[in-house]
C-alpha cells in the first residue's frame, strides 16, 4: 500500500480540528445539566452539614470542587463549540485566574494579621492596647461596629472596654453583660464561637441594652489563652449572612492575635501590681503611696483643691504579737486591710506604711471630711472581732489616727505625711482609739482637735 506523500501529512496536520455536531453538543448539555443538578445537590448537603466553627475543613468541599470543575467545563464546550480538550485548556486558564485572585487575597489577609500583630505588640498598657486594636479593626475591615468585652475573674461578669459604631462609644464603655447573658455572655459560658445570620432571629442578641437600633449579622467569638477565656470580641456588619465563611476564619485568627496581647499586658499589670503592693497585706507599699502622693499634691495645687492625709497605726499590737504570735499577727493586719479598702471611695490610695502602720490619701476631702473619714474607720475596726488561736474566741481591736489637709497644716508636700504623724503619736499620747487632727493655726490650743471612742485599760 503506497504512502502518503509529505505534503498530504503537512496539510493533515494544518487541517482544524473538527467542529462538534448536534449530537456530540446535546451529549455535553445533557452532562452539563445532569452535573448542575449534582452539583447543586451537594451544595445544599454542605449547607446543611456545614460545621459551626469556621476552622474546620467542610466535608463535601472537594467533591463540590470536583464536580463544579467538570460542569464548568462542559459549559464552555456547549457554550464556545469547544471539543472537551480545548474547553479543558480554557478551564485551566480559568482555574490559574481564580488560584491568582485567592492568592492575593491571602496575601492581603497576611498583611492585615501581620499589621495587627505589629500594632498590638507595640505596647502593653491594655488601655493604650485596646485603643491601636480599634483603630487598626475600624481601618482594615469593613464593618458596622465592633466590640471588645474583657472578662471580670472576681466579679464573674464581662465589661466593654473598646467599641466603635454606635451614636455614642463612650455610652458603651463600662457596660456589664453576666456570663451566659446575651449573645456575648453565652459565647463566655460556651467558649465557643457564634456566629449569627440575621439578629432579628436571635432572641439572645440584646442590641448592647439599646444602644444598637439595626440589624445585620454578627459573629462574636472569644478570646481564649492558655485555657481561659479572656473576654469576648464582637464584630457586626449590616445584611444577612454578610459574613463568608472565608472572612470568618480571618476573624478567628484577628481574635487570636488579639487575645494573646490582651494576655502579655494582664501579665504585665499583674508584674508591676506585685512591684508596688505589699505582700502580705495586698495594699500598697509606701513607695506607690510616695509615688500617688506627688501626682494628687501636683493636682491639690494647681486646682486649689483639699488634700488629706490619715496616718492610722493599729493600738498595742507589739502585745498582740508577743502573746499569740507573729503568723497570727499577719492574719489580723490581713483582715484589718481588708476593712479599710472596703470602706473607702476608689479615688482614695490605701497603704501599708510599715509594721502596724497604714496612711490614707484623700483626695478633694477637708479637713471635717477626713475627720469623718477617720473616724468611721475607727468605729469598724473597733466593733470588729479578731478571732485569736484559741477555738471560739475573739478579741477586739483598736486602732488611732492622725490627720493633716493640705493648705490649712502644709504648705510643702513633705510637711503634710509629717504632720499627719505628729497628730498620730498626739493620738497615742492622749489614750488612743481615737482620731485627732493636726493643728491648723499656729494660735491652736495644744491639744489638737480629736474625736475619740471610749478609753480602753491597756
Amino acid at each position: 500500500m503506497p504512502r502518503p506523500s509529505r505534503n498530504v501529512s503537512r496539510r493533515a496536520a494544518r487541517t482544524p480540528p473538527p467542529v462538534p455536531t448536534r449530537r456530540s453538543v446535546a451529549r455535553w448539555v445533557v452532562a452539563a445539566a445532569a452535573g448542575a443538578g449534582a452539583y447543586v445537590v451537594l451544595h445544599l448537603a454542605f449547607y446543611l452539614t456545614r460545621p459551626e466553627t469556621a476552622a474546620e475543613t467542610p466535608l463535601w468541599q472537594p467533591i463540590v470542587e470536583v464536580v463544579g470543575s467538570i460542569i464548568v467545563t462542559a459549559l464552555l464546550a456547549t457554550r464556545t463549540g469547544l471539543v472537551p480538550q480545548q474547553a479543558g485548556t480554557t478551564l485551566a486558564t480559568a482555574t490559574a485566574i481564580a488560584a491568582r485572585r485567592e492568592t492575593h487575597e491571602a496575601l492581603r489577609d497576611m498583611r492585615l494579621l501581620f499589621e495587627i500583630a505589629q500594632g498590638v505588640s507595640s505596647t502593653i498598657e491594655l488601655p493604650e492596647l485596646l485603643e491601636r486594636i480599634t483603630a487598626l479593626v475600624r481601618t482594615n475591615l469593613t464593618l458596622r461596629e465592633f466590640v471588645v468585652l474583657l472578662f471580670d475573674p472576681e466579679h464573674q461578669f464581662l465589661q466593654v472596654r473598646a467599641a466603635f459604631g454606635f451614636a455614642d462609644d463612650q455610652r458603651l464603655q463600662n457596660m456589664i453583660f453576666h456570663v451566659g447573658e446575651g449573645v456575648s455572655g453565652e459565647v463566655a459560658r460556651s467558649g465557643k464561637m457564634l456566629y449569627v445570620r440575621d439578629t432579628r432571629k436571635e432572641p439572645r442578641f440584646l442590641y448592647y441594652r439599646g444602644e444598637l437600633q439595626a440589624d445585620g449579622a454578627l459573629v462574636s467569638i472569644p478570646l481564649w489563652y492558655k485555657n481561659e477565656v479572656l473576654g469576648v470580641v464582637n464584630f457586626g456588619r449590616a445584611g444577612v449572612g454578610s459574613f463568608p465563611q472565608k472572612e470568618i476564619r480571618l476573624l478567628n485568627l484577628i481574635a487570636n492575635q488579639v487575645a494573646l496581647a490582651i494576655a502579655n499586658a494582664r501579665l504585665y499589670m499583674q508584674t508591676r501590681e506585685l512591684a508596688v503592693r505589699d505582700e502580705l497585706t495586698g495594699l500598697y507599699n509606701r513607695r506607690h503611696f510616695q509615688e500617688v502622693l506627688q501626682i494628687e499634691w501636683k493636682r491639690a495645687v494647681r486646682f486649689h483643691r483639699a488634700l488629706s492625709v490619715l496616718m492610722i497605726d493599729v493600738d498595742h499590737f507589739k502585745a498582740y504579737n508577743d502573746t499569740f504570735g507573729h503568723l497570727h499577727g499577719d492574719q489580723v493586719l490581713r483582715h484589718l486591710s481588708e476593712v479599710l479598702r472596703r470602706n473607702l471611695r476608689e479615688v482614695d490610695t490605701v497603704a501599708r506604711f510599715g509594721g502596724e502602720e497604714f496612711i490614707v490619701l484623700l483626695p478633694d476631702t477637708d479637713r471635717a471630711g477626713a475627720l469623718h473619714v477617720g473616724e468611721k474607720l475607727r468605729r469598724l475596726i473597733e466593733l470588729e472581732r479578731f478571732p485569736v488561736p484559741q477555738e471560739g474566741a475573739v478579741r477586739p481591736l483598736t486602732i488611732s489616727a492622725g490627720l493633716a489637709v493640705h493648705p490649712d497644716d502644709a504648705q510643702h508636700i513633705e510637711d503634710l505625711i509629717d504632720h499627719a504623724d505628729i497628730a498620730l503619736y498626739e493620738a497615742k499620747d492622749t489614750g488612743r482609739n481615737r482620731v485627732v487632727a493636726y493643728p491648723a493655726r499656729s494660735d491652736a490650743p495644744t491639744s489638737a482637735t480629736e474625736t475619740r471612742g471610749p478609753r480602753l485599760v491597756s
